[in-house]
C-alpha cells in the first residue's frame, strides 16, 4: 500500500497547491515542500522495513509489491513493485523534488500554484515510472 501512497501524496498535494496557489502563493511551496517530505518519510520506511528483513520473498526479490486487477479485458494490471534499485530511485527522485522546490521558491512569481501543480505531477509521474511493472501502467506514467 506505500507504493500507492508513493504516488498519490505528490498528484494530491499538486492539486491542491494549484487550488491554494491562486489565494497565497506561499502556501503552494510549503504543501508541495512538505509533500515530498513526507514521500522521502515513506521511501526511506520503505528502506528501513527491507534492510530488517534481508529474504527474498516467495514472490520473487520484491521488497513491496501490489496487484491488482485494472482491466481484465485486455489484460492490463495495477502492478507496482519496488526493488533496491528503484527504491534508490524514488529517494533521488524525492531528493530532487524538494531541491526543485527549493531553488524555484523565490524565482516563481507568476501562476506559482499551476507551477507547483506541474512540478508535483511530474514527480509523481516518474514514481509511477520507476515502480511500474505492467507495460501499459509504465506508459501511462511516462
Amino acid at each position: 500500500m506505500i507504493l500507492i501512497w508513493l504516488i498519490i501524496v505528490p498528484a494530491a498535494a499538486g492539486l491542491v497547491a494549484w487550488i491554494l496557489g491562486q489565494r497565497h502563493p506561499q502556501w503552494s511551496r510549503w504543501i508541495s515542500l512538505i509533500a515530498l517530505a513526507i514521500n522521502l518519510i515513506l521511501a526511506l520506511t520503505l528502506l528501513t522495513h527491507s534492510a530488517d528483513s534481508l529474504t527474498i520473498t516467495p514472490g520473487g526479490p520484491w521488497l513491496a509489491v501490489i496487484n491488482l486487477t485494472w482491466i481484465p479485458q485486455l489484460g492490463i494490471d495495477f502492478h507496482l513493485a519496488a526493488d533496491g534499485l528503484s527504491l534508490v530511485l524514488v529517494l533521488l527522485t524525492a531528493f530532487l523534488g524538494m531541491m526543485a522546490v527549493g531553488s524555484a521558491w523565490t524565482e516563481i512569481k507568476e501562476r506559482v500554484g499551476f507551477f507547483y501543480f506541474n512540478l508535483m505531477w511530474v514527480l509523481a509521474g516518474i514514481t509511477g515510472v520507476f515502480l511500474a511493472l505492467d507495460l501499459f501502467l509504465f506508459y501511462f506514467f511516462w
